[in-house]
């Protein structure tokens, strides 16, 4: 058997072009997510004599003399329709399946190309002022979870892509949002507004702190200095008399 986990999707497409080019018979693709639950519904009508699912040509359920076994994987199976509702997702779920429906003495087949992939993360936006003044905003996701659409929102309208170039006669109280999606899901980071563009960042932080510390530590050593000479001074003194 073929291991689908960490195949290409490109991949993926190609072998359900070539199982659909091989025969006469309906091909859906579907996605799923990982940890989440997908439907694959036969396109047949009337109640089932026999139901057959297949992935990679291994049975993962039966149906046949109202007994119903499972070979793999965690689902549903709806014997008045022959749906199959797989569970608890993972991404050996991936691949190609069929299914064999008996109505009426005659068989029908579906075939399904599933691909699972994980949900997108929240993404976070971030910023970069060039010499021209123009700012550059970058909507960034985790991209091991595949192909991901990044769109914007902003006083400029939609933009699709994963930066967008502001105008520096933009108004620095304007807001910028960005939404990440892949075929499972899709996630929006907290709206942006551009005056946080030229809020100190960590590299300009860093200095002020390291001048702060220094300066209350340059006024502790001259306190102490100041008591320790007053003591000396203290010895060399007159003592007053009553």
């Amino acid at each position: 058997m073929v291991n689908m986990v960490n195949t290409d999707p490109r991949i993926l497409r190609l072998i359900l072009f070539i199982l659909c080019s091989a025969g006469h018979v309906l091909c859906v693709e579907e996605f799923g997510k990982v940890g989440g639950n997908v439907t694959l519904k036969p396109l047949v009508t009337g109640k089932p004599e026999s139901i057959l699912w297949k992935f990679n040509n291994d049975k993962v359920v039966e149906f046949e003399d109202e007994r119903e076994r499972w070979f793999q994987f965690k689902g549903v199976l709806d014997n008045n329709t022959g749906v199959l509702t797989l569970k608890e997702l993972k991404k050996g779920n991936s691949g190609p399946y069929e299914a064999e429906i008996l109505i009426k003495g005659n068989l029908v087949n579906t075939k399904f190309t599933l691909q699972v992939m994980d949900a997108v993360g929240v993404p976070t936006i971030s910023c970069k002022v060039a010499d021209d003044e123009k700012i550059t905003l970058t909507c960034s996701v985790d991209s091991s979870v595949g192909p991901v659409k990044t769109t914007w929102s902003g006083p400029d309208g939609p933009h699709e892509g994963k930066t967008v170039i502001v105008s520096k006669d933009t108004k620095n109280e304007s807001v910028y949002f960005c939404t990440a999606s892949n075929k499972v899901s899709k996630e929006s980071a907290p709206e942006f507004t551009l005056k946080d563009c030229y809020s100190p960042g960590p590299d300009s932080v860093v200095p002020i702190v390291i001048g702060v510390l220094v300066a209350v530590a340059v006024v502790l050593i001259l306190g102490i200095l100041a008591v320790v000479y007053r003591e000396k001074i203290k010895t060399y003194l007159p003592v007053s008399s009553r």
